[in-house]
């Protein structure tokens, strides 16, 4: 008998002094163990990874991660998964009960801001600001804002990450932002180890790789990482098992910064 790890994602922001925090409550993903019907759908037709990410405007990598379940596609991207494999891969193959809350297309969004349930952010990591949709975004900002209140408030104080683990692995130093994320794990409960980069085997010469691997045997349920170099923070992601958060990667992307600014910018213009 198939036997399924069953979880779902819970998506809560905190917005603090220097960004907007993004914590995973219980993030272990929800698939059977088994070969993914996307996968499987691939190796039946005999289509390369590159076949199928250009079919449906995506990279091969991106396409590999759906495969493996490291990642959920961007909601925009099941209509053209659904459409492309001729309707035998469908959303509740990487979320159960998920293709009844699928919109087609922006415009079925107008009755609501954005889908129902886990379809509103139907991701594990958040690497980057560039990919997903404008009801993501939206959802994320909606979030943030009753952490804003408590933020505000003189008992700063919320339990529903209590017994989980956040390891914050700076590979640059930024005091900002590192004292944002290390506040926003405390105040939700969370038990938050730091890692500078000074005090990390990087600087014995050990890989980039070699430390994600070393971080992921410690079973940390979410890890924030700040690199300099574009891309690291996503080939970290690619090698561990609970969701990441990307602090700022070089000159890529520093989404919690971004999302900030945004929240900033409505509630100042409403």
């Amino acid at each position: 008998m198939v036997e399924k790890l069953v979880t779902k994602y819970e998506i809560e922001t905190n917005c603090t002094c220097g960004t907007v925090i993004i914590s995973i409550t219980n993030p272990i993903m929800e698939f059977a163990e088994r070969v993914h019907p996307l996968r499987k759908w691939r190796k039946i037709k005999g289509l390369t990874l590159e076949n199928c990410a250009s079919s449906v405007g995506t990279t091969r990598h991106v396409w590999h991660a759906w495969e493996t379940g490291k990642r959920h596609p961007n909601p925009t991207f099941l209509p053209r998964i659904r459409e492309f494999t001729d309707g035998e891969v469908r959303a509740d193959d990487f979320f159960p009960d998920l293709e009844s809350n699928l919109p087609a297309s922006s415009a079925s969004l107008t009755a609501g801001r954005y889908p129902a349930g886990a379809a509103a952010f139907p991701h594990r990591d958040l690497t980057g600001l560039a990919g997903l949709a404008p009801w993501e975004l939206l959802f994320l900002l909606d979030e943030a804002e009753q952490w804003v209140d408590l933020n505000r408030q003189s008992q700063k104080r919320d339990d529903r990450l209590a017994g989980l683990t956040i390891i914050n692995a700076f590979f640059e130093n930024s005091t900002r932002t590192l004292l944002s994320f290390e506040i926003a794990g405390k105040r939700l409960g969370a038990d938050v180890v730091n890692m500078h980069a000074a005090q990390s085997s990087v600087k014995k010469g050990e890989t980039l790789i070699d430390t994600a691997m070393t971080l992921n045997a410690m079973h940390a349920d979410a890890m924030v990482i700040r690199h300099g170099s574009s891309g690291a923070v996503q080939l970290i992601a690619d090698k561990v098992d609970c969701p990441v958060l990307n602090a700022g990667d070089g000159q890529h992307e520093h989404p919690t910064q971004g999302l900030l600014d945004a929240l900033t910018i409505r509630k100042a213009k409403g």
